[in-house]
């Protein structure tokens, strides 16, 4: 299996390696963009706070009207940008690049490319709409639990879609609507014999997000020290190559249910 999968990887490794970087480099500059973009936000709230008490003793009905009116415009700005614009950009580039890599992985066995991208993209959409629901749909006061078991709760639940999602993407290939959603439930019930390189995969997912997040704080924070920043950049490609390799051993795994 690894020699079958290292095989592979060097087979594919270009549109594979290329894919993965474009992931890492598009979430980047657009978190800096969002992060940005929010400290706009929260700077003319602030001015709106700090004016709140002079506009209520001193203006009249039309300048405190006027007033509310911007006060509430910034923050429903600031609202639909966090919750709603943020994580639909995520999803995009998650979709696009993940969408690549997995079509470069299995070309040139895909005869359709166009079939196999809406597929990919319309069952990454379905996927991701689910997860986001469970993460904003389950409150944080949720009655059984207190804030802690909420999150644990939260963070399985997303680790058992995401587990669903990659049995997708690795499932999907040249399958007709609805004999690929025969041949992946069928993969989800023998999919006990993926569940440990998905685990090592996850693993790897969280070690490459903390690096990944790590560059990006010290790149916000103004604080980029060439000591630094270059091992965070070469263990995040490091991390970067073992989880492209991850993704084809799970791949290959799939193959074999």
């Amino acid at each position: 299996m690894i020699k079958k999968s290292l095989k592979l990887l060097k087979e594919k490794f270009y549109p594979l390696f290329f894919s993965e970087l474009v992931f890492l480099f598009a979430t980047f500059f657009f978190l800096v963009f969002a992060k940005n973009k929010l400290a706009t936000y929260v700077l003319k709230i602030q001015e709106y706070s700090a004016n709140a008490a002079t506009i209520q003793q001193g203006a009249d009905q039309v300048q405190l009207m006027q007033f509310l009116e911007g006060f509430q415009a910034v923050t429903s700005n600031a609202i639909v940008f966090a919750y709603i614009l943020i994580p639909l950009v995520l999803a995009v580039i998650w979709i696009a690049t993940q969408s690549w890599f997995w079509y470069a992985l299995k070309s040139p066995k895909i005869k359709h490319t166009k079939a196999f991208f809406l597929k990919a993209i319309l069952m990454q959409v379905v996927v991701l709409l689910v997860i986001y629901g469970v993460i904003v749909s389950i409150p944080q006061s949720f009655s059984l639990f207190d804030t802690i078991d909420v999150a644990i709760l939260k963070g399985l639940l997303t680790l058992i879609l995401g587990f669903v999602l990659f049995i997708v993407l690795a499932t999907l290939e040249n399958q007709k609507k609805f004999t690929v959603l025969k041949e992946i439930l069928q993969t989800v019930k023998r999919s006990h014999k993926v569940v440990i390189p998905f685990i090592l995969l996850f693993v790897v997912f969280l070690g490459l997000s903390f690096l990944f997040f790590s560059l990006f704080t010290t790149y916000m924070t103004g604080q980029v020290v060439i000591v630094t920043i270059i091992p965070l950049t070469l263990y995040l490609i490091i991390m970067m190559l073992l989880f492209m390799w991850l993704k084809v051993i799970f791949y290959n795994k799939i193959q074999e249910i």
